[in-house]
């Protein structure tokens, strides 16, 4: 394979996790931010609901936009302005609906590049090679979750949260003009999604159910992890460096446990996978905010079960539509999962925060989480040739 494939992986790795990093590094720096704009809890996890919209926006115009340009042009477009409304957060958050607007603007830029991303990548390895590259490039976001309460606590040491993300925006501009210089790939428009297979999708329980799914899946894993700090913080009396190292733990553990939880998706099927990690994830969800002790544990055992999600909710999602559909599928659902789960679950909590306690916020989160097994047993998968343990 040619070096300038590598390169191209490289850069987009690199691209992928800057953007990733600067998204979820609003969870460790929200306690500075809700002391510096005076804030609620709920007002403070309002933020991400801001983020997450803005992130769907982003998925919605990349599915047009890269119909009249290159996925190359618009990996160059999502880089080059993600790293412009950062630098904006140096020189323009100077209230609150200005700083709601940024982290808007952030999330369009950022939802641009994913679909884009992946068509690029894909266009410059061989078919045979795919699974690697793109598991290389999806290390990016696990790596994020482990640095960023780390690369934050290292830096609020010696400098402003602003100054943070204008320094997040430097490389994002950086990244954005060296992938343009020396990237390949991705010299190709993409399709405008049918009314036709909009409607497929929508009329199909299956992935209706899926995409409830993603939004209550991913809100126990990017929605407490957005919120986890604060909660620690303010409720749990750690001090700001213990909880972020914490948090960081939990996440290097949690990268194993998403592999393993696809060896044991591809033995025992994605529906008892499931099933049994959302009881694992409403359990420990609803332990972490209302028992006292043991902390720590709890905070490792609820990210090692959420992050086991991810691999067998895939699984089944890529089995509920005929193939020519599964983009739009997947899409489809990760919307539901950035709206309700990246952006409404953390408002929510922050919301049952300011009326009760945010620990209240996370046992109530878990309670929901137990009508998931009762959903994945409604689902059923189109494609026939599937073991019969599915």
């Amino acid at each position: 394979m040619p070096s300038s494939s590598f390169l191209t992986l490289f850069l987009l790795t690199s691209i992928f996790f800057i953007g990733f990093l600067s998204r979820i590094s609003l969870a460790p720096l929200l306690p500075h931010i809700e002391r510096d704009f005076s804030l609620t809890h709920g007002g403070a996890g309002a933020i991400f609901l801001f983020l997450s919209l803005g992130y769907a926006v982003g998925l919605i115009l990349s599915s047009f936009l890269s119909s009249k340009l290159t996925h190359r042009k618009m990996v160059f477009i999502s880089a080059f302005f993600s790293g412009i409304v950062l630098l904006l957060f140096t020189f323009g958050a100077g209230d609150i609906l200005t700083l709601k607007c940024l982290f808007w603007g952030l999330g369009v830029a950022l939802g641009i590049y994913l679909p884009s991303g992946i068509a690029t990548l894909t266009s410059v390895f061989e078919e045979r090679h795919w699974g690697k590259a793109i598991a290389i490039h999806e290390f990016a976001p696990n790596l994020s979750f482990v640095l960023s309460p780390l690369i934050v606590q290292a830096l609020l040491e010696m400098t402003k949260w602003e100054h943070i993300f204008m320094l997040f925006g430097l490389i994002s501009l950086s990244l954005s003009f060296v992938f343009l210089i020396f990237g390949k790939g991705g010299n190709f428009k993409a399709q405008v999604p049918t009314p036709s297979a909009l409607k497929i999708l929508i009329k199909n329980r299956s992935l209706i159910l899926m995409a409830i799914i993603m939004g209550l899946g991913v809100g126990a894993s990017l929605g407490v992890y957005n919120m986890l700090p604060l909660y620690l913080i303010a409720e749990r009396n750690l001090n700001e460096k213990t909880a972020n190292t914490l948090i960081a733990l939990s996440r290097i553990l949690s990268i194993g446990a998403s592999f393993f939880s696809g060896m044991i998706s591809d033995k025992f099927g994605p529906k008892r996978t499931l099933k049994l990690i959302f009881w694992g994830s409403a359990l420990s969800t609803f332990l972490l905010g209302s028992v006292e002790k043991p902390l720590i544990p709890l905070v490792l055992l609820q990210a090692i079960f959420v992050a086991s999600f991810f691999p067998p909710a895939f699984s089944m999602l890529s089995h509920m539509v005929e193939p020519q559909l599964r983009n739009l599928s997947v899409s489809f659902a990760v919307l539901s999962g950035t709206i309700v789960g990246g952006g409404v679950i953390p408002a929510l909590i922050g919301t049952i925060g300011d009326k009760l306690t945010l620990g209240m916020g996370f046992s109530i989160f878990g309670l929901s989480l137990v009508i998931v097994p009762y959903f994945v047993s409604k689902m059923s998968l189109v494609d026939k040739r599937l073991p019969t343990r599915y």
